[in-house]
């Protein structure tokens, strides 16, 4: 079972490390974890509140690639003094120290903080989870096939959602602070990263009472969207508005769907979707999926494969846009990561290396800091790093 501060680790590590090479301050991800890497697990304790942890390495891996890594103690007095005094040189915290301390001693620090459910409320001190915060959020209401049950979606979106939030945060404060000068408090948390992911979904409900309920594949209200079965397997068609509906229709063979009175407008299509899915499969069934995904394409309808994960990274575009690259560890070898999704034209971000090992950047950071190595060889002895 993972934490989700464990989780959303990997989504604020890699905005973070593009501000450290963008802006030129230290930004250092200090606080949440005491990592301790083995050949297969990682066990991290998260302020003593949840316990261990357990994680595959795999994931650690990526999470804390080319991010400046600094080990310390926070359980203990003189780790939290540490943090202070940490506090008075970098840019960037995020850790389980409050802002009011840190900001008596560096008042240009900008604290990111991620909850389950907000800094304050009455969920405030519930322990928080990316499965608990879809269900929350009704995420899982709308999630999977009608009538099934609520379903869960196959990838942590809160978690990396709070935690792209909080980077974004960040970022945000960053240009305040170089009008004002002055640091702030970033906070966001699972709850709302979820409602915030359901966009127009829960837009639905709040200007009009709409409550959505689960369709499967199908889009909610733009039909033909869905997953549809072709002679070898299933493909993605979205196609939305009169236009590309009847270019749907040519490029099927089928323009006689055009002018079937149930199929006619929008709200036609989206309330007769269960016949217009069963004519369009029907339809489908005589060609592969790359026949079907090259003529729909063609005819500038949006369509594509839907791809097991050794698909998606054999896949020519996938390749193009390299959205893994390799690096060396010094105990796993050579890994091939996920790359860094964001381009920039004139400081591309790079994965540099790989999981640093705790406190790898200890040393490194507190002698930017102005410590001498006798003090540092100090807070060794001490237990603090």
């Amino acid at each position: 079972m993972l934490n989700f501060a464990v989780w959303i680790s990997a989504a604020i590590t890699a905005a973070l490390g593009i501000l450290q090479t963008i802006t030129g301050d230290r930004v250092a991800y200090i606080g949440l974890i005491n990592l301790a890497v083995a050949a297969v697990l990682l066990t991290i304790p998260w302020l003593n509140r949840f316990g261990n942890v357990i994680a595959p390495v795999a994931f650690v891996v990526i999470a804390y690639s080319s991010l400046t890594f600094v080990g310390s103690q926070i359980g203990t007095d003189s780790g939290v003094q540490f943090y202070y005094l940490v506090s008075a040189s970098l840019a960037v915290l995020v850790l389980g120290i409050d802002y009011e301390s840190l900001k008596k001693i560096n008042p240009r620090v900008i604290l990111a903080s991620i909850s389950g459910f907000g800094q304050d409320g009455p969920y405030q001190s519930r322990p928080g989870f990316d499965q608990i915060a879809q269900g929350l959020s009704g995420i899982m209401s709308v999630t999977g096939a009608a009538g099934a049950g609520p379903m869960r979606v196959g990838c942590a979106v809160a978690d990396v959602g709070a935690g792209l939030l909080a980077a974004l945060g960040v970022m945000t404060a960053l240009v305040e602070r170089e009008r004002s000068g002055e640091g702030q408090w970033v906070q966001s948390n699972l709850l709302q990263a979820g409602i915030q992911l359901l966009d127009f979904q829960a837009a639905r409900f709040t200007m009009s009472g709409e409550v959505p309920r689960q369709v499967g594949n199908d889009h909610p209200t733009s039909m033909p969207t869905s997953a549809y079965k072709t002679a070898d397997g299933y493909i993605n068609v979205a196609a939305a508005g009169s236009a590309m509906w009847q270019r749907v229709c040519e490029a099927i063979g089928r323009k006689d769907l055009y002018d079937n009175p149930d199929f006619k407008r929008a709200e036609d299509r989206a309330r007769n979707r269960a016949g217009l899915n069963t004519e369009i499969t029907k339809a489908l069934a005589g060609k592969t999926s790359a026949e079907w995904v090259e003529t729909l394409n063609q005819a500038g309808i949006p369509c594509g494969p839907i791809y097991a994960m050794n698909e998606v990274f054999a896949d020519p575009q996938v390749r193009h846009v390299q959205a893994s690259a390799p690096v060396h560890h010094p105990t796993l070898g050579t890994l091939n990561l996920i790359n860094n999704p964001i381009k920039l034209s004139r400081t591309p971000p790079k994965l540099a290396t790989a999981t640093p090992e705790r406190g790898a950047h200890t040393a490194e950071v507190l002698q930017e800091a102005g410590y001498s190595a006798a003090e540092i060889e100090t807070f060794r002895k001490q237990g603090v790093v």
